[in-house]
């Protein structure tokens, strides 16, 4: 049998009667005990084996092969980088222990604070990670005039700090002059370096929990990895032995 037909929907007279009772407003534990089960979780496995499953959004059994595909779509569109590879193992039937040990995490607790952090959180009925709705558009709508009073002076804070900061770095740039100090301990942006050549292939083999880190910060700093090795090697080479030879590489 192909995996299209496992797919097919199978409306008997029961799974038309659960259907037609929970769009008329009836709940899974009320028909549950319609049918003398324990439970509603009897009543999913009789709709699964049927290729249905519960759409928590519309609150009724929906065919499987449709349920599929919305979550795929939804994966693509809404999930990026580590958070939606993250996702795709739970779609794929992977535990949790696993999903954390594939990551690089020490346990499934140190993943689930990882996706907290991210603002997303755990849904049985999904069985998979979800993003949390609601919460900034609720703090949004609960704002009035005196939150906004305070927003103002916090903003009046923040560039009151931003001149401080200003001043103290003018004061170390004038220490370094004073003491010929011609490097910077200070580093507030990722360098960029315009390597001249022509751009050839070099492979090399790195642990892949270093490789996920390299993605992730790429990702994140929206910088690309030839720029992330490039700048790291670069420095590496400046700082141990070879600076006059990176000097004259750069045309400094």
């Amino acid at each position: 049998m192909s995996v299209v037909s496992e797919k097919i929907p199978i409306y008997d007279d029961r799974v038309n009667f659960i259907i037609r009772s929970l769009a008329e407003g009836k709940t899974r534990d009320e028909l549950a005990k319609e049918f003398n089960h324990s439970d509603y979780r009897s009543l999913d496995m009789y709709m699964r084996r049927r290729n249905f499953v519960w759409d928590a959004e519309e609150k009724n059994y929906k065919p499987a092969a449709t349920r599929i595909n919305k979550k795929k779509i939804n994966s693509e569109v809404f999930h990026s980088g580590k958070v939606s590879k993250i996702i795709q193992a739970f779609s794929e039937g992977k535990d949790p222990k696993t999903v954390a040990s594939e990551f690089g995490f020490s346990d499934h607790k140190k993943l689930a604070e990882y996706m907290k952090n991210k603002g997303y959180e755990w849904s049985r009925e999904e069985e998979n990670y979800i993003p949390k709705k609601g919460l900034e558009n609720t703090v949004e709508s609960k704002k009035d005039s005196s939150s906004l009073q305070e927003d103002a002076k916090e903003s009046n804070h923040t560039k009151q700090q931003t001149a401080v900061s200003d001043q103290l770095l003018n004061i170390v740039k004038a220490l370094q002059e004073q003491l010929n100090i011609t490097e910077s301990p200070i580093i507030d942006k990722i360098p960029r370096y315009l390597v001249p050549g022509i751009a050839k292939t070099k492979s090399v083999q790195i642990s892949h929990l270093l490789a996920q880190l390299i993605e992730d910060f790429s990702y994140d700093k929206n910088i690309t990895q030839r720029q992330i090795f490039e700048t790291a090697i670069i420095d590496f080479l400046y700082k141990y032995g070879y600076k006059h030879e990176v000097e004259a590489l750069l045309g400094k």
